[in-house]
């Protein structure tokens, strides 16, 4: 959430100051929007597995404690490639057409 607040703040005193620089800080503000959303999407990705295994164990985190099946899916993983994958598709939905 810090992250996110951090991002935030960036990303609009960059957009704030875009007429000021006659546009040139609209690149970084694209590279900030674009980390933004890939950390949306993961932290949405890890929501999603956690909320399917408490489902999957009939409502209740079975014999674990929900800290440790949360550590445990954010280890199983492959953030590299789901951060690839995110910025990707995002870079690309960024792109003029």
């Amino acid at each position: 959430m810090l992250a996110n607040l951090g991002l935030s703040s960036l990303k609009t005193a960059l957009g704030i100051s875009a007429p000021l620089t006659g546009g040139l800080s609209v690149m970084p503000y694209l590279s900030v929007a674009v980390t933004q959303g890939a950390i949306a999407g993961l932290t949405t990705q890890i929501i999603g597995k956690s909320t399917q295994t408490y489902l999957a164990n009939g409502g209740s985190w079975g014999d674990a404690d929900p800290k440790v099946v949360v550590k445990n899916i954010i280890e199983s993983l492959d953030r590299d490639s789901i951060l690839h994958r995110l910025r990707q598709e995002l870079t690309a939905k960024l792109q003029p057409q």
